[in-house]
């Protein structure tokens, strides 16, 4: 077992379960975009309702850590709501972004218009603040049991 799944699914979903006996009404689930796949088609995001195409085993231990929460959902009444976010950016970020910003600092030219690569990214904040309402049973009464 890969520690993917220890942590990503196998934590989550023991967490869940606990909450769920524990009497928490609503669960919110950090995943991740990378549960969609790698790519999407030309001029096309990616979409909640999309099949979903992890292909590694970090994507895919999210994968599986979210049907295991819509199966706890369905044994224990318990509402779940899953965000998927893009690349996180904010102090302290890592991974290509970090590369990014470090080109930027030294004023490497970057162009972005030859690549044919869109991608999305959300503010640390931001994300904060998706899972916040997410959360809120009164304000976001109709997130339950769907893909954000």
């Amino acid at each position: 077992m890969t520690e993917y799944r220890k942590i990503n699914r196998d934590a989550t979903l023991k967490l869940a379960t606990k909450a769920a006996s524990s009497g928490v009404k609503r669960f919110v689930y950090v995943s991740s975009i990378k549960v969609n796949g790698k790519v999407t088609l030309p001029n096309r995001a990616f979409h909640p309702d999309d099949c979903s195409k992890p292909d590694d085993l970090y994507s895919l231990s999210k994968y599986e850590a979210e049907e295991g929460l819509l199966k706890i959902v369905t044994e224990t009444g318990m509402e779940v709501v899953i965000v998927r976010p893009p690349t996180v950016y904010g102090p302290s970020v890592k991974s290509n972004f970090a590369v990014m910003i470090n080109w930027i600092t030294k004023n490497i030219p970057l162009s972005f218009g030859a690549v044919d690569n869109k991608r999305s990214f959300i503010a640390l904040d931001n994300l904060v603040d998706v899972i916040i309402l997410c959360a809120d049973i009164k304000r976001s009464p109709q997130a339950p049991n769907k893909v954000f």
